[in-house]
């Protein structure tokens, strides 16, 4: 999945005469209100029981939503009534959409940084059977170690650096703007709100808090995209996705029994030790369950991303050569 992108070719447009502007096409305006439904269908809803709202399992889906999203717009700049109205936001989304493939490469990584973490803690919930001896304790001690020691990769951190250069991208300019010109806006916010959420959720340096506040008076999907933001900026900060607040908490307890053998005594003992095993290892499947379907969501964006921005690449329209 991984892309290494050759620089941007300097693209050169023809001059034009002004235009009038555009109507609004029937599909710009579907385009808007699909955009509007999708930011609405990701309302976080309380978890309960003080564990994190924002899951591996919603980051998917609001991964599928940014797809979505890039599936709407690349349909957009294809429509032959919107060819050729916006040049300078073309050039906006083909520069975005490198950072944003950048992003799916670093989160791709971080899941099967955290993936290999997770067959850690199996070995170690596997070396404290009933009975375990000394040295098998010690190994699982030395493999729950091991699993903490792990941080994340610096490509996180650059991820960070990337959405928050998308983020910079989205200032609405003043007065009236193309219908292409609002739909990139529109991809382009989604682009760095979603990116933005799931980076800061694998422990990436983003604050949601930051971003600029969309005009909810010109563009329909305003009002529910600062919402979202606001409400995942809340959530997330500080915080690990749920699944992974879950792991760290079933290892923590396990790692308290493990410190107080005796603890109750006897067979008490044994069964508190036995029922944090089963803990971890129920937290880590869940776990897995939560990742696989995060870097299946974020495989999807890759391809769809790269198929939008090559329609984008396409649409340009090149000087004729005027070399004799």
């Amino acid at each position: 999945m991984f892309l290494h992108l050759p620089p941007l070719p300097l693209v050169h447009f023809p001059s034009r005469k002004p235009s009038s502007p555009e109507p609004l096409s029937l599909l710009f305006h579907t385009f808007e209100g699909s955009v509007l439904g999708h930011l609405r269908s990701l309302v976080l809803a309380p978890a309960g029981d003080g564990r994190p709202a924002v899951s591996f399992s919603y980051l998917s889906r609001a991964v599928d939503v940014l797809s979505s999203i890039h599936v709407l717009s690349d349909a957009l700049v294809s429509d032959p009534s919107l060819a050729g109205s916006d040049d300078p936001a073309l050039a906006s989304y083909v520069a975005s959409t490198i950072s944003l493939l950048d992003v799916c490469n670093a989160v791709s990584a971080e899941v099967e940084r955290l993936r290999r973490g997770r067959l850690l803690l199996l070995f170690a919930a596997h070396l404290l059977s009933p009975g375990a001896s000394p040295d098998k304790i010690r190994r699982a001690r030395d493999s729950i170690r091991e699993w903490r020691g792990s941080a994340p990769r610096p490509r996180i951190s650059s991820a960070a650096d990337l959405v928050r250069d998308l983020a910079r991208r989205g200032a609405p300019a003043r007065g009236k703007m193309s219908a292409l010109g609002r739909a990139i806006y529109a991809v382009e916010d989604a682009s760095a709100l979603i990116a933005g959420a799931l980076v800061a959720s694998l422990g990436g340096e983003v604050d949601l808090a930051e971003r600029a506040k969309v005009p909810g008076e010109r563009f329909a999907w305003g009002e529910a995209f600062d919402e979202l933001r606001v409400a995942l900026s809340g959530e997330i900060r500080g915080r690990c996705a749920g699944e992974a607040a879950d792991v760290e908490a079933s290892v923590r307890r396990l790692v308290e029994i493990m410190d107080d053998p005796a603890g109750d005594g006897g067979e008490k003992a044994e069964e508190r030790l036995r029922e944090a095993v089963k803990e971890v290892e129920d937290a880590a499947e869940e776990l897995s369950v939560g990742l696989d379907g995060l870097g299946g969501a974020v495989n999807a964006l890759f391809r769809t991303v790269l198929g939008s921005r090559n329609t984008a690449l396409r649409s340009f329209r090149l000087p004729p050569n005027k070399c004799k």
